[in-house]
């Protein structure tokens, strides 16, 4: 559990570290996120916040998906 926002970022960002190296995600072309964090392919992305994608697709807080 972390105590605050910064805490989490901090803690995804260490972990995605770890899983590049392990080759678990793809250490390739990366998009960019809220707050400077990456994603690309192979990582697991929890939205925080309602989001519309495409007309017709919205995304939840909560919503988990796979890069």
């Amino acid at each position: 559990m972390a105590h605050s926002r910064e805490d989490c970022r901090e803690l995804s960002r260490m972990i995605r570290d770890d899983l590049n190296h392990l080759r678990t995600v793809d250490d390739g072309p990366s998009v960019r996120l809220a707050y400077g964090a990456r994603a690309s392919a192979g990582d697991l992305i929890v939205c925080r916040s309602r989001l519309v994608t495409d007309p017709g697709h919205t995304l939840a807080n909560g919503d988990i998906f796979k890069v």
